[in-house]
Order: C-alpha cells, then sequence, then structure tokens
C-alpha cells in the first residue's frame, strides 16, 4: 500500500472490543512496549503492536487479499488477530508465500521433488516451476531488505547468524502463546 519502511507507528497498548463483548489486549512477546519506532524497527524486533496497527490501518480484508496473492488458501477471518498470525497456515503455503521475496515478486509452488533420475542421471522428471507475479521488484527488494535485518539484528540474529549461519539470507520468527511454538521462515538466494 506504499507505506516505507521508514513510516512511524507506536508500539503502545490497545484494547479492542471483541463480538463477545469482551477486549482483546494484545502484547508482545516481552511483555514490554517501546513507544514510536519505524516499521522496519517493528518488523525485526517482532513487535506486535506495530504490526497489528498497520494492519488495522490498512484493513483486515485488503490483508487477506494480499494474503491470497502469496498463495495462503486457507480461511483468514477478517479480525485484528490476524495481523500477527492467528489464522492457521499450512506451513507449505507460508513457504510458498516466502518464495515472493526470494525471487524478487514472483512467487512459485514449492516442490520437495525437483527431478527423478535414473543411475545413469538421465531425467525422468522434472518439477515444472510456474512463476506468478504478486510484487513489483523494487516492493520485492524492500522486503528482502527489511527481512535481513530479521536476521542480522533482530529475533532471528541469535539463532541463525550467533549459530554460525552467514549465507546471506532473510526470514521472520513467529511465536505463539507462552511460546508453545516457536518458528522460523527464511530464505536465501538459491534456497
Amino acid at each position: 500500500a506504499g507505506k516505507p519502511p521508514s513510516m512511524i507507528i507506536d508500539d503502545a497498548p490497545i484494547s479492542l472490543p471483541q463480538l463477545d463483548g469482551t477486549e482483546w489486549t494484545p502484547e508482545n512477546y516481552d511483555l514490554k512496549f517501546q513507544g514510536p519506532m519505524t516499521m522496519r524497527r517493528g518488523l525485526y524486533d517482532s513487535r506486535n503492536l506495530i504490526a497489528i496497527r498497520l494492519g488495522m490501518e490498512l484493513g483486515e480484508q485488503a490483508v487477506a487479499d494480499m494474503a491470497r496473492r502469496f498463495g495462503i488458501t486457507t480461511p483468514i477471518p477478517p479480525y485484528p488477530s490476524i495481523h500477527i498470525g492467528s489464522a492457521e497456515v499450512h506451513p507449505v503455503e507460508l513457504i510458498g508465500a516466502y518464495t515472493s521475496f526470494a525471487n524478487l515478486g514472483q512467487r512459485t509452488e514449492p516442490n520437495a521433488i525437483l527431478r527423478v533420475e535414473d543411475k545413469e542421471g538421465n531425467v525422468l522428471w522434472k518439477a515444472e516451476s510456474r512463476a506468478v507475479p504478486v510484487l513489483s521488484t523494487p516492493e520485492a527488494w524492500i522486503m528482502v531488505n527489511m527481512l535481513k535485518d530479521v536476521v542480522l539484528r533482530g529475533t532471528a540474529f541469535a539463532r541463525v547468524w550467533n549459530a554460525g549461519f552467514r549465507v546471506p539470507s532473510g526470514g521472520k520468527t513467529g511465536t505463539t502463546n507462552d511460546g508453545a511454538d516457536v518458528w522460523y521462515v527464511g530464505f536465501t538466494a538459491d534456497l
């Protein structure tokens, strides 16, 4: 929607009314709020309130529509919690969505098997790759640049970079309530 990574968004508490009359009061993983910051920093520091505020500004339907363009087929309910990943998504679809960044705007279907060869090396079967444009190259480049920051200075730094993985890469961490599940989806130039 044309929002630059330098856009300032407030990492501050928010309470939102729910359909059942209760209030939803989302928190950050560290239970702290850090005030106004750039969208870039909000992404690499995984600040939930930054994502929620930006998503609400864009609208739940716009976010769900973009997810569809990226290949997500699972239902995405139009609630503010989708901005921090509350909708269930098949991991293979999430991986497929990330190909849009790695391929500078072109989404491709992930293939677990690239080809089948006989013992002489003759290719018996090869996966067909189909690219679908979902972002402009400049938009994808900006996203790649922001996702690299997650690895170089953000929430993936300790586990990816500090573990010795020094190949240029980008990605995003994610954590469920109470840290029950912790995810990282990332990419390099060829993976």
